[in-house]
């Protein structure tokens, strides 16, 4: 913030109306404190952990500073240091490295350092990069699209400059709509929002720009004109917190937040005391202010870190599922679960998870969904079932003809089922088969799945007299078959030519008895076919 500005005021808050879509917060002192303790530092957050590095304080002290604050356990430990100490400079994350851009070398009125320096977190190194055309103290920087951007500031209030690693070099872009400086700057779906800023007074304006078409929109303004506040973006939301209100220094504690999908600002829970130029940073959903001025100029080692209050979740699971079992692992079920809280959608996680192969039975599927550290359960059951029977297939021919007097011997079937497998060995058979009687049997061949659905089929027998013995008779060459009498319930056909296949019933359907063969007759041949 700008030093000849800075005075001690006693701070003025006017309560705000809650916007129904807001989801409130706590703020709270639970972390960690930073060393030394310093104001308009920068910060960037990269795999969960924010990095702070620079700033300065009121009595014109400037650091090197590099630290970074683990979240999991809550320590800042101390890296590398800038090889330029500065404070009211722009820092951002793009691919895996950490930019500051520009900055205050300290007191004394000067227009700002134009440098620009990288940090490397897996070496541990900073190294310096081509400077765009101006630099300055008091400016904006943000990573979009790719590229870092640094916009305005105390040198060049509307100027844009872009920063493509891939060229190495900077180029100038559409220019900022006002002159300004000590914006807020947040980044959502690859938008860049800046937000409110001095002036020739304190800005309430939100600007938003589209690295792709290098387009500026203007959006609905803050309730509050700020400059100097910290910026988070929590779940698609940005959250705007403390500032200085007015060119006299009134110091804010006042946080609101916007919505970009509906355009709109509400406010929520304010800040213990009020903070200007702490840097903001938001990581794993919760909202960091690290140091800044208090009321009294005095810089801040504390860290704000603002929570979401629990707000219920509502769960949504499907009414409880029967499915049918369709191999002998189960069933594949696939559903949907969903759920909501004040501030919209909220991911579930769902074990068993939709799409799992269910063991046949009830199971119980447990619906998890966490916001903020606080998960809400909620269950419902499949229950898969079998109540398909199992097929039986007949082996052989069914009606089955058998001779008399012949020993009969039972072809068998196979029996299968979706859930059970091979029940072949299951098959239980009823009914007896007399061979020496003639007449027609049934024997029943029935399975059981072992979940009480029932198999049956039948096999129909017939005891049958078999035709009567061929007679061969002899005479000038020539041979004929024929059969006795009493074979009239058969069918007589003839041919002449066996390598042929047609067979011509006799015309009177009857036996011929007592054939003389003579060389008259042509050559003939016989048989009978079961009727």
């Amino acid at each position: 913030m700008k030093l000849t500005i800075k005075t001690v005021l006693n701070l003025l808050f006017v309560t705000l109306p809650l916007a129904a879509s807001a989801q409130l917060g706590t703020w709270s002192t639970n972390v960690a404190n930073i060393n030394p303790s310093h104001a308009d530092g920068g910060a960037a957050v990269l795999n969960g952990k924010i990095y702070s590095m620079g700033g300065g304080n009121y009595g014109c002290g400037v650091f090197f500073t590099n630290q970074v604050y683990e979240p999991t356990n809550n320590t800042w430990t101390t890296l590398a240091s800038l090889h330029t100490a500065r404070y009211e400079f722009g820092a951002a994350e793009l691919n895996g490295l950490i930019y500051a851009v520009g900055g205050n070398p300290g007191c004394g009125g000067s227009s700002g350092l134009n440098v620009v320096e990288v940090y490397d977190p897996v070496s541990n190194t900073w190294s310096n990069k081509p400077t765009p055309p101006i630099g300055g103290y008091a400016l904006t920087v943000a990573s979009a699209n790719g590229k870092i951007f640094q916009i305005g500031g105390s040198a060049s209030p509307t100027a844009v400059y872009a920063y493509d690693p891939a060229t190495n070099g900077w180029a100038t872009r559409a220019s900022f709509p006002a002159n300004n400086s000590f914006c807020g700057v947040a980044v959502v779906s690859n938008i860049i929002y800046v937000i409110g800023g001095s002036t020739a007074g304190t800005s309430s304006n939100v600007y938003a720009y589209n690295p792709v078409t290098d387009v500026w929109t203007t959006k609905a303004p803050m309730v509050t004109g700020r400059y100097d506040p910290a910026v988070g973006v929590i779940n698609g939301s940005i959250y705007v917190a403390g500032g200085t209100a007015t060119a006299t220094a009134q110091r804010l504690k006042s946080v609101e937040v916007y919505n970009p999908q509906t355009d709109t600002w509400s406010t929520n829970t304010p800040m213990p005391y009020p903070v200007v130029g702490a840097s903001g940073a938001a990581v794993n959903g919760k909202f960091y202010a690290i140091g800044g001025y208090d009321t009294n100029n005095a810089t801040l080692a504390t860290v704000l870190v603002f929570t979401f209050s629990n707000s219920p979740i509502a769960i949504t699971v499907p009414t409880n599922l029967i499915v049918e079992a369709t191999s002998p692992a189960g069933a594949v079920v696939s559903f949907t679960t969903a759920a909501t809280n004040s501030s919209g959608a909220v991911a579930t996680s769902n074990s068993p998870a939709s799409g799992a192969t269910f063991p046949l039975g009830t199971n119980t599927v447990t619906v998890t969904a966490t916001t903020n550290g606080v998960s809400t359960n909620k269950t419902f059951t499949v229950t898969v079932r079998d109540t398909t029977p199992p097929v039986i297939t007949l082996v052989g021919a069914n009606p089955f003809t058998n001779f008399i007097n012949t020993a009969f011997i039972n072809p068998g079937a196979t029996a299968t089922d979706i859930y059970a497998g091979n029940l072949t060995g299951a098959i239980v058979v009823t009914g007896t088969v007399n061979p020496n009687v003639l007449g027609s049997y049934t024997l029943t061949n029935t399975v059981n799945d072992g979940n009480g659905n029932f198999a049956t089929t039948n096999r129909t027998v017939v005891i049958v007299t078999p035709p009567p013995t061929l007679k061969i008779a002899a005479d000038g060459g020539q041979t004929a078959f024929y059969w006795p009498a009493s074979a009239t319930n058969y069918v007589l056909q003839t041919t002449t030519n066996l390598a042929g296949t047609n067979w011509v019933n006799v015309t009177n359907g009857t036996p011929i008895i007592g054939l003389t063969l003579s060389n008259a007759l042509p050559a003939a041949f016989f048989r009978l076919q079961a009727p």
